[in-house]
This record gives structure tokens, sequence and C-alpha cells, in this order.
């Protein structure tokens, strides 16, 4: 089983049912995973913007979930998060498909884990200091910035889908005090990380300007050096039938070592 959580279009929870959506469940039996089936779904309205889906395997395997907002007149629109993955086990721990069971617990604080995680290393990893001509520092630094607005989708899903479990469990009775402070704490810290990545790349702009100039420069360089070297390799001995077999493996050895020489200094 689990829940979705309609929005308005500011983002809020919607407070009322009626909204029309499509599922679909895709089981790979673990035994015959060439010959995937689709369950049978239901979705219960519970008429307050929640949706409890139901579905079941009947063998061990791995399955995909597609969820979809169904609007009149238009193309169903996937939500987000989907598709997802969920499997199945032969015998499953104790209270493994209850929403306040030991999965869903190890889920928060797993999650709330990595946020915690990327925090402390993009942090740590974007006040690098970039001394000058240090490319390798800077190219770090421009990694975790990039890292930092690739993940950033990923996180808020991740943040929103854990306030969304605690929510339902505190109105099902569930103590989540100690959880909800947790993930007020990581998303505190993302925010602050935001801002602190927005400066450093600007610190760093005139540092990625100026190498990105150079690597240009060196790109032409290196590209004229090897039109110059195929112009002068066209005039070598071993390009000339009449010159012999001998000489003109004596010349590509030669020019081969030049080769090796050359690419050792490239790289």
């Amino acid at each position: 089983m689990f829940v979705i959580q309609a929005r308005n279009g500011s983002g809020e929870n919607r407070t009322s049912g009626n909204d029309v959506f499509k599922v679909v469940v895709t089981h790979r039996p673990r035994d015959n995973p060439e010959q995937p089936v689709q369950l049978a779904v239901d979705i219960h309205d519970q008429d307050n913007g929640q949706y409890f889906v139901e579905y079941h395997a009947k063998s061990p395997g791995d399955t995909t979930v597609e969820v979809a907002f169904v609007d009149e007149g238009k193309a169903p629109e996937p939500l987000r998060g989907s598709p997802f993955s969920a499997s199945f086990v032969e015998r499953a721990r104790s209270r493994a498909n209850d929403m306040a069971g030991p999965l869903v617990s190890s889920y928060i604080s797993r999650t709330i884990g990595d946020m915690e995680d990327f925090h402390t290393k993009t942090e740590a990893g974007v006040q690098t200091v970039v001394k000058n001509d240090d490319v390798k520092t800077l190219l770090a630094v421009r990694h975790h910035i990039a890292e930092m607005e690739k993940q950033k989708d990923h996180f808020l899903l991740q943040r929103e889908t854990v306030h969304a479990v605690l929510s339902y469990l505190e109105t099902h009775g569930a103590s989540v005090e100690t959880n909800v402070r947790a993930l007020k704490s990581a998303a505190n810290k993302y925010n602050a990380l935001e801002r602190l990545v927005k400066k450093r790349e600007k610190e760093i702009q005139g540092s990625s300007n100026a190498e990105a100039l150079r690597t240009r420069k060196r790109i032409a360089e290196f590209e004229q050096t090897v039109k110059e070297t195929q112009s002068t390799m066209n005039a070598l001995d071993f390009y000339f039938f009449q010159r012999g077999i001998h000489t003109a493996t004596e010349s590509m050895d030669q020019v081969e070592e030049r080769v090796t020489a050359y690419t050792a200094t490239v790289n």
C-alpha cells in the first residue's frame, strides 16, 4: 500500500477528494522476470486529499509503480516520484506492510541521514580554498556546485515525502516529534547550503572564466600542433613505397617514439 497526497496549484495539500489517478503496477516474478504481469490496483478516496492505493503480488519479485494524475481532456501527467520500485519477498518481516512499521521508520531515518551527509560533504567541498592555477581544486568545487543543482529536485521530493509520511503518522497517533525536529534541522541546513553555494559560485566565477580561457587557448594550440604534425608526417619515409620496407619501418618506429613522448606531456 502507498498513499497519494493531492495538492492544489499553489502546492498546498488538498482537503477534498474526487481526483482521478491512473496507477499501473508491473510485477516481475523472481522466478520468471522476462514475463512481467500487471497487478490489480484498488484506489480508496479518503475524501481529504489522500488516496490509499493497494496492490498485491502473489509471488516474490520486483515491482514498478507508475502513478499519473488524470485531468479531463488532457494526457495523464506523471506525479513527482513516479515511477518508483517495490519488492515482494516470500516471508516478510513482522509489520513490513504497516505504514507505522519498521520499514517506514527506517526510510525516514535513512532519508534524513542522506540529507545530512549531502550537506556535510557539499558544505566542506564548496568552501575549499582555490589557489591560483589550482585547476584540480577549482574543478572539485565546481563539481560540488553542479551536484547541488543536480540533486535539488531529488532532495526537495525526499523532504516533502518524509514530511507527508510524518503528517500521516501523526494523525494516526504516532509520536513523531523527534523526526519532525530532525527533518526541520536538515531542511534549514539545506536552505543555508543553497545560499552558500550561490555565494561561492560568484566568488570563483573569475577563476572559472580565466581557466576556461586558458583551456580554449591550449585546445587551439593542440589542434594546430596536430595539423602541423600531420603535414610533417606526409613527407616522411613510410609514405613513399620506393623507400623500402626497412627504411619505412625505422621511420615509423621513430615517429611512434615521438608520439609516445608527446602524449605523455599532454596527459
